[in-house]
């Protein structure tokens, strides 16, 4: 397991399947953003200890969007392509802007899916 903390961490597994865990919005923000390289099928980037949503009491999971954009709705997690690196970005506060960013450098071409993601 890899943990990114705070900070723009550059986060590398290298062979076999690894999960990387995240925290908090602020283990990897807009302005320090971490960097996930190396990833691929059997990789997992776990964020089920982020509470998704800042506007309600309790740990709220979030919601895989896809690539579309954010629809103001606080707990969304979109994942969008940008040359061949991914771009994972949540929305805790419903504001339509990230509050969540981290660079994935896929191998072999994986494209980020649902299944990617713990929640």
């Amino acid at each position: 397991m890899l943990i990114g903390g705070a900070g723009a961490d550059t986060l590398d597994g290298g062979s076999g399947n690894d999960t990387y865990s995240y925290g908090s919005i602020a283990d990897s923000t807009s302005t320090a953003h971490d960097t996930v390289k190396s990833f691929d099928t059997g990789h997992l980037l776990n964020l089920s200890a982020i509470d998704a949503n800042s506007g309600t009491a309790g740990n709220d999971a979030f919601s895989f969007i896809g690539t579309g954009a954010f629809t103001h709705s606080a707990g969304e997690l979109r994942a969008w392509q940008s040359g061949s690196d991914w771009v994972v970005e949540g929305d805790t506060n419903g504001d339509g802007t990230a509050d969540l960013v981290i660079t994935v450098q896929v191998a072999n071409g994986h494209a980020l899916v649902a299944a990617d993601f713990a929640f």
